[in-house]
């Protein structure tokens, strides 16, 4: 639409826009006529590059899908899952830019935030960092949500190995949150 109202629309004036600035255009006919034309073409080929960069950036809206959530893991299946998803770039930049409104006051927070929304607490239970005793090896075998996890854009100023850190040790502590949580929940209220 915008394309056909660019190739239809003559260009004939003073000067021209170009930029923020403007560029007379000749005063002789013969080369005004020349001038125009190769001006018209500049213009025109100019504002097709424009019309398709906007049409993409809106494809690119439209597909970050709103409707594409993610839920949290509960299963190895859920990992095995999600991590063939961020095989996708797109599916990729839709979950770090969903995880940027976690929020957190540190970047140990954050990092346990995200990780929080993308693996249930009992499954974090039956994960390790390596995969040692039986249990799910995150680094290992789900390299694309870590590196999710890592993204600097995330949380200014952390290293991996910051992330990493944060990670193992909120694996680690899992068991102790769960076993705290479920047994607060099957207290009655004090009176």
């Amino acid at each position: 639409m915008l394309s056909t109202l660019i190739e239809d629309t003559p260009v004939s004036c003073n000067s021209t826009p170009v930029g923020d600035i403007l560029v007379p255009c000749p005063s002789t006919s013969q080369q005004s006529t020349s001038f125009d034309l190769q001006q018209n073409s500049n213009i025109t080929e100019l504002l097709k590059d424009i019309y398709k960069e906007i049409t993409m950036i809106l494809l690119k809206l439209n597909r970050s899908d709103a409707s594409q959530s993610f839920q949290q893991c509960h299963s190895r299946d859920d990992l095995a899952t999600l991590e063939d998803s961020l095989s996708n770039p797109q599916t990729h930049l839709h979950l770090i830019n969903s995880l940027t409104s976690v929020g957190g006051d540190n970047i140990g927070a954050s990092v346990r935030l995200m990780a929080g929304r993308l693996i249930s607490s009992t499954l974090a239970v039956s994960c390790n960092w390596i995969g040692k005793h039986g249990k799910i090896g995150l680094k290992s075998s789900f390299p694309r949500i870590i590196n999710v996890l890592r993204t600097k854009k995330l949380h200014n100023g952390s290293t991996d190995d910051i992330v990493d850190m944060v990670l193992k040790k909120w694996l680690k502590n899992m068991p102790a949150v769960v076993a705290r949580s479920s047994t607060s929940s099957t207290q009655p209220a004090d009176e």
